[in-house]
């Protein structure tokens, strides 16, 4: 009897402990950090190879939430950077230079965890200075960015597509009347683990205009 109570009280234990272990795990923050580089590219298709760094961005997310991103000179000191909130449905993004002068305001409304508008102010002035409507296809992929100017007219939108692994593969940009003013087609050379680009090729009329690289950490 002492020994089927003993073992009654070691299950019970080590139930107690697995349910500690879950509700552990589940106030766990996933946190991340992704460098996206951008290089200008010499050569030819055959003979194409990176050259000087034109753009470096830094972005934080934590619970796949992007809640910070910094922006990069061309010689990797900082330039700005953008620190993002989420209120439930609302939120806020607050854009300054390296030496912290707020340049912008935004105030975001979501539509589950994607931005759905963006609505920016000077930071000094707080004067309206442009909307954006994102657009997302049914696998939260942003498919379209309209955005208007303060006066709410529309001014440009991009319509960009992407491979089954999710990586945008091409992106138009037009003007209000529907004009194409550019495209560049993504070309990807290597994926992680999970199917994200690490290392792609970007192209122009055929020749290729850009090489990013993008990297993943914790």
């Amino acid at each position: 009897m002492k020994r089927l109570q003993f073992k009654w009280q070691i299950g019970l234990f080590l139930s107690f402990v697995v349910l500690i272990t879950i509700a552990c795990k589940e106030d766990i923050v996933k946190e991340e950090i992704v460098v996206h580089e951008i290089f200008d590219v010499k050569g030819d298709d055959n003979t194409k190879k990176p050259t000087v760094l034109r753009f470096k961005v830094a972005q934080i997310f934590v619970d796949e939430m992007m809640t910070q991103q910094s922006f990069y000179h061309v010689d990797n000191t900082l330039k700005s950077y953008e620190l993002i909130k989420k209120d439930g449905n609302k939120g806020m993004t607050n854009y300054y230079s390296a030496d912290s002068v707020l340049l912008a305001i935004y105030n975001l409304e979501f539509q589950g965890e994607n931005i759905k508008k963006r609505t920016g102010y000077d930071g000094q002035t707080k004067e309206l200075l442009r909307i954006e409507i994102l657009d997302y296809n049914p696998e939260g992929e942003l498919i379209k960015k309209s955005i208007q100017n303060e006066t709410g007219i529309l001014s440009s939108y991009f319509v960009m597509q992407y491979d089954a692994d999710g990586n945008e593969v091409n992106t138009m940009r037009y003007n209000a009347s529907d004009k194409v003013l550019d495209e560049e087609n993504f070309v990807v050379e290597e994926k992680n683990e999970r199917g994200e680009w690490t290392k792609r090729w970007g192209y122009k009329n055929g020749q290729p205009s850009s090489f990013h690289r993008r990297s993943f950490s914790n």
